[in-house]
């Protein structure tokens, strides 16, 4: 595949670059490990619209705590990080975190990195979080997030 890649990039670059386009903007699910498994099936789990998208929404931990969010990263979704909530609730957190357009157990269309930074954006601003943790991808759009918030501030 790589080797038509780069025919294709030579000889008709603009249709290269809509195939690239067109496979990234349909992310691939990977199934989740046990643990991340177990994480997802002990949180509580709701359900919310964004842009046309039902997205899934897992909650730990007290509703009063300080809020930590976290944000997986492209083909990614919330269960990766099973390992570290058992440690945010031992600290005190209420943990939330979604399954991003596209991705985990939320509606199946195509979306992109853009969306997705302005998804993180409007969590970063609902919920106010005291600490956010994101992962590849996902680091990027917190940090497109965070710029879109310029009022909201890290402790």
């Amino acid at each position: 595949m790589q080797k038509v890649l780069k025919i294709l990039d030579k000889i008709a670059p603009q249709v290269n670059a809509r195939f690239i386009y067109s496979r990234i903007s349909k992310p691939k699910q990977h199934k989740l490990r046990e643990g991340e498994e177990r994480s997802i099936n002990e949180a509580q789990e709701h359900s919310i619209t964004f842009k046309g998208f039902t997205l899934k929404k897992y909650t730990w931990g007290q509703h009063d705590d300080p809020i930590a969010l976290l944000v997986h990263g492209w083909e990614g979704r919330a269960g990766n990080f099973g390992a570290m909530i058992p440690i945010l609730m031992d600290k005190g957190y209420h943990v939330i975190a979604y399954d991003g357009p596209s991705h985990g157990k939320s509606s199946r269309k195509r979306t992109n990195m853009f969306e997705y930074a302005e998804f993180i954006s409007s969590m970063i601003k609902a919920h106010n979080p005291q600490i956010i943790i994101s992962h590849s991808f996902g680091t990027v759009s917190t940090q497109l997030g965070l710029l879109k918030n310029p009022q909201f501030t890290l402790e």
